[in-house]
This record gives C-alpha cells, structure tokens and sequence, in this order.
C-alpha cells in the first residue's frame, strides 16, 4: 500500500518539460542518460510509451491508461519546462516499498518559466539497463 501511496503521489506531480541536451559532467553517466531519455518521452507527450519504459514498481502500482489519463491532464494544467540541468546522481540498495536493489536518483535543476524546481528520477537497474522507478519534484 505505502508503495502503491508513493507512485501515485508521483504520478501527481508529474508534468512535461522541454527538451534539452546534456549540459555538464554528469550528463556522460548512464543513469543520466537513462533518465533523460525517459524525460524526453514526457516531454514529447508519450505517455504510453514512458509508462511502457518504466519499471514493474510504477506498472504494478498505476494502469496504462490511468497513467496517460493523469499525464495529458496535467500537461494541460503546468505546461512545460524551459531548462534542465543535472544537479547529482547518489546511489542506494533500498527504495521505500520496494526489493532491495541498484537503485539510482538522479536530480535536476529545472526551471517552468520563472519557477525553478527540482525533479528527481529514481531509476532501478533491471539487467544491464536502468528503468524509471519514481519520479519526483520539489
């Protein structure tokens, strides 16, 4: 239930962004080349798909069609972001409702016209890839 709680308290504070390159040091790694790739998707309105990207931890706890419904709303009401720079990447082996695992959160400084926030993407190693397992923003 916690875990079911925490993804969709995500999924409400979701909203798309504006596509931007790589901008620093960090943005050579490949968990954030993971997690911009995934953003990207929002960004571009592919909702389907970026739910279809992430891991089972945000499949088992939303729909396919709850996550686009909730996703095009949104949009409709935040707009999107003008910029996006990586801040850190830290590493952890537990996320709150989840197995213990190689998880990653990669954060953001982000800017929705004149009001900066930051967005952290949880991601969770699944093989030799990295898929998004949380997505947040302050």
């Amino acid at each position: 239930m916690k875990r079911f709680i925490l993804v969709v308290a995500t999924i409400l504070l979701l909203f798309g962004c504006a596509e931007n390159q790589p901008d620093g040091p960090l943005d050579n790694e490949a968990e954030v080349i993971a997690a911009r790739t995934w953003l990207k998707l929002i960004d571009a309105g592919k909702y389907g798909k970026s739910w279809d990207q992430s891991s089972t931890l945000v499949r088992d706890a939303v729909t396919r069609d709850e996550w686009i419904m909730t996703m095009n709303s949104l949009m409709k009401q935040y707009g999107k972001h003008s910029q996006r720079s990586t801040d850190s990447i830290e590493w952890s082996s537990m996320l709150d409702g989840a197995p213990q695992g190689d998880y990653r959160e990669v954060r953001f400084s982000s800017k929705c016209g004149d009001v900066e926030i930051s967005e952290t993407v949880t991601l969770q190693k699944s093989g030799d890839e990295w898929l998004v397992a949380g997505y947040f923003i302050r």
